[in-house]
């Protein structure tokens, strides 16, 4: 076997979720891992205050909640954002084969570490005190504002209310260009 998560989840057991439906909840037993194939699945967590916070969009050739593989329970929601199609196979099989496979084993820490990467960078623009600060950090990092009606998305991402993220939109469309 090759060192690559794609190889792994070949013909594995594929799961058909259309937008907005749930994959698992928080708490529930981890007993599968999951590769996106087709569409986008978020994985959300909800706070004291009711609003959700998106940790990860997970994406075609992405492994949803890559932590699950090292818990018994999953700690957050996964959702799919867009119709989507999902590749699932047995954790005991995901982590039999890390163990035997030293290529794959080295392929998934650089994914977690991806992971760890891209959490920290969340983590930063959230802590940002202003909202154009947060949106312009976003930006910079290549991001692109999707169709309008998917802002809230990006709100989401960014940790803010998409009331507060459409006044700043706003703000940038009546500004004079530079």
């Amino acid at each position: 076997m090759s060192g690559s998560l794609e190889t792994l989840f070949a013909g594995s057991r594929s799961v058909d979720l259309h937008a907005g439906a749930v994959l698992f909840r928080s708490t529930a037993p981890v007993s599968e891992m999951f590769m996106v194939a087709e569409g986008q699945i978020h994985l959300c967590r909800h706070t004291m205050h009711g609003s959700e916070m998106v940790l990860q969009r997970a994406m075609p050739g992405m492994v949803v909640a890559e932590a699950s593989a090292y818990s018994e329970t999953y700690h957050c929601d996964a959702i799919a954002a867009t119709d989507s199609v999902l590749l699932a196979l047995p954790r005991s099989v995901f982590l039999s084969a890390l163990a035997a496979n030293p290529d794959l084993a080295a392929n998934w820490a650089a994914t977690l570490a991806r992971g760890v990467q891209a959490a920290r960078f969340r983590s930063e623009i959230r802590s940002l005190p202003r909202v154009a600060d947060r949106l312009d950090a976003w930006i910079a990092e290549g991001n692109q504002l999707p169709e309008k009606g998917h802002w809230q998305d990006v709100a989401n991402e960014l940790g803010i209310s998409r009331e507060a993220l459409y006044r700043e939109l706003a703000r940038r469309r009546k500004a004079p260009s530079a």
